[in-house]
């Protein structure tokens, strides 16, 4: 058993300086990992009816600080912003009615949202979000996992609009 411990150790300090691919768990911001925060926006966030019915897709990014108490401070759309599918309320609206969350998640943060549509008039395969923001909004922030709301569209005998990603100016 000593040996193995031993080993365990020689082969992890070895490593010092090196980026372990099988640890990268260990770089996810444990926000993105929390099950309150995660459960609250699940259970907040709907797919817009109006995004839906216009067959709209894509990715939005909000920001937000925690204080030192864990309240959910200066929530914002950082982009992009006014896509008119009603994207943008979803996410800050559940954002403001956090919870306090657990202060040592003290800090600032850039949640990316994507909400991807399948439009079965089009394709059974989803539309997933490609648009991205620019790295000048997230540099003093903390960039969360991406959380992923999905919505669908099926003809019902009457036009379906086709796919339209939001667009980041």
């Amino acid at each position: 058993m000593k040996t193995l411990w031993l080993t365990l150790l020689i082969t992890l300090g070895s490593g010092i300086g090196y980026s372990w691919p099988m640890l990268s768990w260990l770089d996810t911001p444990a926000l993105s990992n929390d099950p309150v925060f995660n459960r609250v926006l699940m259970r907040r966030v709907i797919y817009p009816a109006r995004a839906i019915r216009s067959a709209t897709y894509g990715r939005i990014y909000a920001g937000f600080d925690i204080d030192a108490s864990g309240h959910l401070q200066n929530v914002s759309i950082l982009g992009p912003q006014n896509t008119g599918a009603g994207f943008e309320y979803e996410i800050s609206e559940a954002l403001k009615r956090m919870p306090p969350l657990n202060p040592r998640y003290r800090g600032r943060y850039a949640l990316p949202v994507s909400f991807v549509l399948t439009n079965w008039g089009e394709s059974s395969e989803p539309r997933t979000p490609t648009g991205l923001l620019s790295a000048r909004y997230l540099t003093d922030r903390v960039l969360l996992d991406e959380v992923i709301f999905r919505g669908g569209l099926r003809p019902i005998g009457g036009y379906i609009p086709p796919s339209q990603e939001i667009k980041y100016y």
